[in-house]
This record gives C-alpha cells, structure tokens and sequence, in this order.
C-alpha cells in the first residue's frame, strides 16, 4: 500500500541539523548531523575485523543474485547498501542496506560487480572499502524499489549494473580483464584521496548532502555517527568517482538554506514500506524529482540515502513492465 507520508519523515527531518559547507571546484558537501537516538549496530568491517561476520556463496556453486552472511557476535550489522565485497565466486553489493541480527544466518540479495570472473579466488568474502558510484546507486535503487512493488523481490537489473560499471570504466579509461568496479576505484585512488582532503569529516558527524553545480545529487545518512565515521570516506568515494568530467566551472554559491529546501521536499515524498530481510523495515520514497529508501528499527534509523530522480524514470510508469533479472 502507497502512504502519502506526512509523520516518519518529518520528524525524522526535524532532527537533522546541516553543518557548514564545504567546498572544492564543482562539489559542495554539506555534513549532516542527526539527534535522534539510534538501535545499536556495528559496520560491516568491524565486524568482519573481529572475526564475527563471515560472507559466503549460498552453496558450493553460488547463486549470482544471493549470498550467505553469518553473524556469531552479539550486536547487529550493517551491511550498506551499495557497498562491496570482494572474492569468493565473483564481487558483489548489496541491493539494499540490511541490519543483520546478532547470532544470526541470512540469505541477502546482492549483485555482481565483476562481470567477467565465476570462479573462486577464495572461500569467503572481504571488505572492498568501496561502496558503488551514486548515479549507479541511484538507478538500481530505482529498479529494486520497482520490483518490490510488483513482485515483492529485492532484484536489481543485473544487466543495467553491468552496463554502467562498464561505462564508468571508459569514461575513467581503465582497462579490467574482468570488468571489475574495483579495478576502477584503484586506477582513480590518488586523485580520490586528494579529494577528500576538502571534505574532512565534523564532530558527531552522521552523513553528507552533496551539490554539483549547485545541483543536489545526493543524501545519505546513518543513525549513529560512529559507524558513520567508518563510512565516511566510503561514500564519499562514492559520489566524487560518479561526478562527471566536465570544463564548465560554476561559482559555488551554495547554502545551509538549500540543503533545507532539500530536506523538505524529501518529507513530501511518498512512500512504501516492506518488511526487511533483516532487523526492521525498508522503506520506499519517491516524488518531487527525488527517489530514497530508508531502513529503520524499532522507529530508529538506521540509513537512509535520497538521490535526485530527475534523469530516471520508473520502469513501470505508462503501463510498460520491466524484467528484472540477475
């Protein structure tokens, strides 16, 4: 069922301070702090670290679109959405962000990132410290919120990823024998970490909001700004590697008062709520040129991530049906 939401998000909004901006050629970050409180959770890589997480194929043959996550510690995990791991059968992100309950094993959904090896490299998964390009990000968003409503499956267009990853890699010039984003990341790592020296994180920092050209592109959030100080290189990564080139150069005029015109147009948005394969609920928005989700527990957030829709379309507007595939 599809809600006109005029509570969650506002109040989740309400809680949202924009800290000040920050600026290097075309982009501007706007670092976001959140006061609201948190269920308590762990990133991936901590865990992965204390040895309480392992990620493994589904079987001895694997399953392209799923793999196995395994969690013997005792506090959740979250596993982000577009975030990568690498080996096993071939590397893979995660559809959609889950929080994997302590002392649990689950199936999640995933899709491949590497599309020219399936074969193993090795028994289990590792942390790639990448999480997928926004824009890429943005579209599969689009398709699994898509397939959700129609068929009540966390598929992505395995095809669409494959393509745009592919594309990335031309347009960076970088040649992988298996077409790994990985491989696309490492050819742009100096120029990356240069970048990042502009968007150093803030105190209690929870997430970014970020502009190109004075354009918003995109928002991410994570309820405890400790875990979000593990992600906040990751995702800035994210955006900057998805920036396209370009010799216009815009004056950056950019302002706490856009960011919440931002905020407020995320809270008219529509939405629809489904049940999460792990802890809590994954939560669906679209409408006024923006698309999101938002994973919260028990009333907490979790993560939450919007982009700017303008140049998508849903694949099931004008009746026309799309098939999603890994």
């Amino acid at each position: 069922m599809t809600i006109h939401n005029q509570n969650h998000l506002v109040n989740y909004i309400n809680n949202i301070t924009i800290g000040r901006v920050q600026e290097y050629g075309r982009i501007s970050i706007m670092p976001l702090i959140y006061s609201g409180f948190s269920f308590p959770f762990i990133p991936m890589k901590d865990a992965m670290e204390n040895n309480n997480l392992k990620i493994i194929e589904i079987s001895e043959s694997g399953s392209v679109p799923e793999l196995k996550v395994i969690n013997s510690g005792d506090i959740p995990v979250l596993l982000l959405d577009g975030e990568e791991v690498l080996g096993a059968k071939q590397n893979r992100i995660f559809n959609t962000s889950i929080l994997v309950p302590n002392n649990s094993e689950l199936v999640v959904p995933v899709s491949c990132t590497e599309q020219g090896r399936w074969d193993y490299v090795s028994s289990d998964f590792q942390d790639s410290d990448e999480v997928l390009s926004y824009n890429i990000r943005a579209s599969k968003m689009g398709k699994i919120s898509d397939s959700l409503k129609y068929e009540n499956d966390y598929r992505s267009d395995q095809g669409e990823v494959w393509e745009s990853i592919s594309q990335m890699s031309g347009r960076k010039r970088v040649f992988s024998r298996t077409g790994a984003m990985k491989d696309v990341y490492k050819s742009e790592k100096d120029n990356l970490e240069s970048m990042l020296d502009h968007f150093p994180p803030v105190i209690n920092q929870n997430g970014i909001m970020v502009s190109v050209d004075n354009r918003i592109i995109g928002f991410d959030l994570i309820g405890s700004n400790e875990v979000y100080a593990q992600y906040h290189q990751k995702l800035l990564r994210s955006y900057l590697i998805g920036v396209p080139e370009n010799d216009t150069r815009h004056k950056n005029n950019f302002s706490i008062k856009n960011g919440k015109e931002f905020l407020k147009k995320i809270s008219t948005c529509y939405e629809d709520k489904f049940k999460s394969p792990g802890h809590g609920w994954d939560c669906r928005y679209e409408g006024n040129g923006l698309i999101g989700s938002s994973l919260h527990v028990n009333g907490n957030i979790i993560h939450t991530a919007f982009f700017s829709n303008d140049s998508q379309k849903s694949s099931y507007r004008n009746g026309r049906r799309h098939g999603f595939h890994n």
